[in-house]
């Protein structure tokens, strides 16, 4: 859910700049929403193809949710650019974005890509069992949305309202740190 991703990137970027002892930015929180927000650009390409916001949407997974490719390939470009503070803000928003991939209401990432192409999850099969490990082909994660997929997830309010929150406090915690430097 983007407005999580936008959320913890605010949060990523103060608390890498506050272990570091670095001065506020707006560059510094701009930095780490786009690092959380990032890893979905898939998304952007996936609905321009026609893919739909229904239990098939895990299928935008499949072209840059990689993070043992994006995060240090982009790191290393932030890096160069923008120097150190930037690297390290992108690299564990785009982290912590595949962390929260992982377990529902997806259907996980392929986590260790290239090395491995099963996408990997932390999750109940079908909601009401209890949540698990599993490490599933693209044809299995197909059957499993398909058995147990909710077609009507994006208009589910209980999948919201902790993305409201999580943003909610992102929001406070930046205008706090901006303004109280």
């Amino acid at each position: 859910m983007f407005l999580t991703d936008i959320g913890i990137g605010l949060l990523v970027a103060i608390v890498v700049c506050k272990i570091g002892g670095v001065d506020p930015s707006a560059q510094y929180l701009c930095t780490g929403i786009f690092g959380s927000l990032l890893p979905d650009i898939d998304m952007l390409i996936y609905r321009l193809q026609g893919g739909k916001m229904d239990k098939w949407a895990h299928k935008h997974r499949d072209i840059s949710h990689y993070p043992l490719i994006t995060v240090p390939i982009l790191a290393g470009v932030a890096y160069y650019f923008y120097g150190i503070w930037h690297c390290v803000i992108l690299a564990i928003a785009m982290s912590c974005h595949y962390r929260h991939d992982i377990p529902e209401p997806g259907w996980g990432i392929r986590l260790f890509y290239p090395f491995s192409k099963k996408y990997i999850a932390y999750r109940s099969r079908d909601g009401i069992e209890a949540p698990q490990w599993y490490a599933w082909t693209a044809k299995e994660q197909d059957e499993i949305a398909n058995e147990y997929g909710n077609d009507k997830w994006v208009k589910d309010w209980t999948f919201w309202v902790p993305s409201l929150a999580v943003l909610t406090v992102g929001i406070i915690s930046a205008f706090f740190w901006i303004y109280s430097q």
